[in-house]
Order: C-alpha cells, then structure tokens, then sequence
C-alpha cells in the first residue's frame, strides 16, 4: 500500500502514525532526441478533410499526406442515391445512382496521390425507419435501413464502380454515439451484409469498422 497526496491547494499535510519505506527518485531526463535522417514517408499519416463537395466549401489540406478517409468530404449513400428503386417487371428493382460528386472526391485524390477509405453512412429518407434527424439533420439518416438489402446493394454498387480505386471501406461512422439510432446487434448484421457484399466483388479488399467515438472499455461495439 502506498499513500499519495494530490491537492489543487497549497499548504501543510500533517501525517499521523507512517513512516517511510523507500522513495522514488525523479525520474532523468529524457535523452535529446534528434530528427530522422530521412523524411518520414507520407503513408505513416492520415487526414479526414471536411466539406469538400456541399457548403461550406473548404480547400484540400495544404500539407502532405497519404490516406483520406471520405466522411464528411466526400457524399453518403442519400446524396448518391436519393431516390428509392423503381420496380420493373419481373420484380427486379431499377436503382440510380447519381455518381458526379464521388467521382471528384476520388478523381483529386487520386491525383494527389492519396489512397482513400471510404466510408458507408447514412440511409436515405426512402429507406428510413425512423424520422428523427441524424447529426447533419436528414430525417432517418442514422436508421437502421427498411431493408439490408438495400445498403448492401449499395456497398456493392459503389466497390464495383471504383474497382482498383478506393483501398478500403469502413461500415458506417461512430455507431456508439448519435449516427445510428439501432442497437449493437442490429449494427453487427448490417456490417457483415455489407462486408459480404463488397467481399464478393473484391476478395482482398480491407474493410473496417465500427469507429466509435467514447471509451472502449464501455461501449457495446
């Protein structure tokens, strides 16, 4: 057993019936550390740009990195498919995809050299089970979707169309906070549709998630 005195005020502590064992010594002074003879490659950083396609408009970061994760810079599944499928006959479902803002996102990084995840979040109104606002103010768009499959035809859709161009994916964003409204168990079976579904068209490709925003040591994910 130890005692330890930790106060935000000072004066005198006056301690009754203790003595002394053994002390620690200050700890030494670090080292003097020097810098690498070489530049650290790009690949060791990251970056999560904002606002790179809806207002407010901000310019690519000025500073050289590797990878950009997509949330927030580059379109979720409502701004890609707004509208719900069409039935046409024989039961199949006529799904649009508008791909415009995406494909800018994934055309200036991949001329600046930056690989990219991207991440899939936010249902569509059509698709919702709720009304209630996510934190961007899209009424369901942090629902669990009507129908999975509708999320994971949208995985799929978008690993096929950027084949070669996207080096990951993560499944949804910060589940443990206010961007999903359903359980843990109910996040579980989304991702493993939508893993399964960009699995099927790239075997090898990396897919990550949840990204949770509190302790670790308390959340459900």
């Amino acid at each position: 057993a130890g005692l330890f005195i930790n106060s935000a005020e000072t004066g005198t502590f006056w301690v009754d019936d203790a003595s002394l064992t053994h002390s620690v010594s200050p700890a030494a002074p670090p080292e003097s550390l020097s810098p690498p003879g070489t530049p650290i490659p790009r690949s060791y950083f990251g970056l999560h740009p904002q606002h790179q396609f809806e207002p407010p408009l901000l310019p690519w970061p000025g500073i050289d990195f590797g990878t950009a994760r997509s949330h927030d810079s580059a379109p979720f599944w409502a701004n890609i498919e707004p509208n719900a499928p069409v039935a046409q006959p024989g039961g199949v479902l006529l799904r649009t995809f508008d791909w415009t803002n995406l494909d800018a996102f994934v055309d200036n990084a991949q001329s600046r050299g930056i690989r990219i995840i991207y991440t899939f979040y936010q249902t569509p109104s059509w698709a919702a089970t709720t009304t209630a606002p996510d934190p961007y103010g899209a009424d369901g768009g942090n629902s669990m979707p009507s129908d999975i499959a509708y999320y994971a035809g949208f995985a799929s859709a978008v690993a096929n169309r950027y084949r070669g161009r996207i080096a990951a994916y993560e499944v949804w964003n910060e589940p443990d906070i206010g961007y999903w409204q359903g359980t843990p168990e109910e996040y579980f079976q989304l991702y493993d549709y939508a893993a399964d579904a960009v699995k099927r068209a790239l075997p090898a490709i990396r897919i990550g998630g949840p990204v949770i925003e509190l302790n670790i040591e308390t959340c459900a994910y």
